[in-house]
C-alpha cells in the first residue's frame, strides 16, 4: 500500500511540475511578444458613437479586448522631397514622399509644408482619402504654407489617411535662388485618437538651387591652325533652363575669311550638357599671322549663349602649299 501511495505521489509532483513550466513558457512568450514589432495583430473597427455623433475607431487584438496604450503618430515622417536640385527661374512640381505610421493606428487628418515667402504656388493637387474620411482638401496659407487635410473639422476622431506612404504634390514658380539651400518646416497631425502626442514636426532634407541658363563652353577658344584645311573643335552644351527641349544653334564668322558649320539645333534634357563638334575651314593663302574670328551661339527658351574661336593662321610645315602664280608673258619672235 505504501508502495502505491509513493507512486501517485511522484505522479502529482510530476504533473505539478509539467503544469508550472508550461505556465513559465507561456508567460516568457508573452514578455517576448511586448516589444513594438511583435505585439499581437493589431485590428481596427469603425463604429458610430451615438452620444457624441460621429464615427470613432476603436482597436483591438486578436482575441477581441480593447488595446490602450502605444497611442502616437509621431513615428511618422516625411521620408525625402523632390527633386533635391532646381533651377531658378523657373517651374516645376515639388513632392514630398511622407509615412503615416502609428502603432494604434490613428489616422493623420493634416500635413503641410512651409514653402519660401518669396516661391509662387500655382496649383496643390489632392491626394486620394485612405482613412473614415470620404474627402479631403489642398491648397495654400499665407506665408506659402501649403497643406492637405481632411474636408472638416481638426481633430476629426477618425482621420483622412490611415497608415501608409504617400505623395504630396504642388505647382511651383520660384524667381531666384535665394536663401537656397532650403530645407522646409513640415508638420504631420493626427486625428487625435488616443493618447497624445497627436503631432510630429520637422524639416525636410535640402534642396539645394542652381542659376537657370544656357552656356557654352569654353566662353573662348585662341587657336593656331593651316589655311584652307577642316578643322574640327569641340564646344560643350549645358541645359540649365529648368526645361527639356530643342536648342537652335547658329554659326557666324565676322572677320569673313572662313566658313563655320555644325548641326542646326541640338535636344537636351534639363541638367543635360553635350558636346557639340563644329568644323571651321579658314580661307585658303590666308597670310601667316592673319586672324579668323568666328562665333557660335545657342539658344532657346529665353536663354542664349555664345562662344568665340579666334584663329590665327600659320604657315607650318605640314599645312597645305599655296602656290602663287605670276602673270605669263609672251614675247612675239621678231
Amino acid at each position: 500500500m505504501k508502495k502505491i501511495s509513493l507512486v501517485a505521489l511522484a505522479v502529482c509532483i510530476g504533473l505539478f511540475i509539467v503544469i508550472l513550466s508550461v505556465g513559465l513558457v507561456r508567460a516568457e512568450g508573452y514578455k517576448v511578444q511586448t516589444s513594438k514589432a511583435q505585439l499581437p495583430e493589431t485590428k481596427s473597427f469603425i463604429k458610430w458613437d451615438k452620444s457624441n455623433r460621429k464615427i470613432i475607431k476603436e482597436n483591438t487584438n486578436q482575441y477581441g479586448f480593447l488595446l490602450s496604450g502605444i497611442l502616437k503618430i509621431n513615428d511618422s515622417t516625411v521620408n525625402y522631397v523632390s527633386p533635391t536640385i532646381v533651377s531658378a527661374p523657373s517651374a516645376f512640381d515639388i513632392c514630398f514622399n511622407v509615412t503615416v505610421d502609428s502603432p494604434d493606428l490613428e489616422y493623420m487628418d493634416r500635413f503641410d509644408v512651409d514653402l519660401p515667402d518669396n516661391w509662387t504656388v500655382t496649383e496643390v493637387f489632392t491626394t486620394t482619402p485612405t482613412g473614415c474620411a470620404a474627402t479631403s482638401i489642398a491648397g495654400v496659407e499665407s506665408n506659402q504654407v501649403v497643406y492637405w487635410q481632411i474636408d472638416g473639422s481638426i481633430p476629426s476622431g477618425c482621420g483622412a489617411w490611415d497608415n501608409g506612404t504617400y505623395d504630396f504634390c504642388a505647382a511651383v514658380d520660384i524667381p531666384s535662388c535665394t536663401g537656397a539651400p532650403w530645407s522646409f518646416p513640415w508638420n504631420i497631425i493626427g486625428d487625435g485618437y488616443g493618447d497624445s502626442p497627436h503631432e510630429v514636426s520637422s524639416t525636410t532634407d535640402p534642396v539645394s538651387c542652381q542659376t537657370a541658363g544656357l552656356s557654352i563652353t569654353p566662353s573662348t577658344l585662341n587657336l593656331e591652325g593651316c589655311h584652307t584645311s577642316v578643322q574640327t573643335h569641340t564646344l560643350n552644351l549645358a541645359n540649365d533652363t529648368g526645361v527639356d527641349g530643342i536648342f537652335n544653334i547658329t554659326y557666324s564668322v565676322s572677320s569673313g575669311n572662313a566658313t563655320l558649320t555644325g548641326p542646326d539645333s541640338i535636344y537636351l534634357g534639363d541638367g543635360v550638357n553635350q558636346d557639340l563638334l563644329v568644323e571651321l575651314t579658314p580661307n585658303a593663302c590666308l597670310a601667316d599671322g592673319e586672324q579668323v574670328i568666328a562665333t557660335v551661339g545657342a539658344s532657346g527658351y529665353g536663354f542664349q549663349d555664345t562662344s568665340k574661336i579666334n584663329k590665327i593662321i600659320r604657315h607650318w610645315a605640314q599645312c597645305p602649299a599655296c602656290y602663287v602664280y605670276l602673270p605669263l608673258t609672251i614675247k612675239n619672235n621678231p
